[in-house]
């Protein structure tokens, strides 16, 4: 339904211990802290989805990490309607 084209990550809690947000092929990692969010574009300047911006959740070692993904898509969603029996 249309490549994602900015991605934000929000923070929604504090964590105790673990559950950053690694970006390997940046050598980037982000603490979660609540209020607070990354963002960065999905694509490159040619269009094409971006290796650079793979990521990953780490592990939480004490506590929970509760998040929140915001997408920015090329094309808009398109929803169906739900059939009633």
């Amino acid at each position: 339904q249309g490549q994602r084209l900015v991605t934000v990550f929000v923070y929604l809690n504090d964590v105790a211990g673990g559950g950053c947000t690694h970006f390997p092929k940046l050598g980037m990692r982000f603490k979660p802290s609540k209020g607070t969010a990354v963002m960065w574009y999905n694509m490159d300047r040619e269009g094409r989805p971006d290796p650079q911006t793979l990521h990953a959740g780490e592990p939480v070692a004490d506590g929970e990490k509760w998040g929140m993904n915001i997408w920015l898509r090329a094309r808009p969603k398109e929803w169906k309607a739900a059939r009633s029996s």
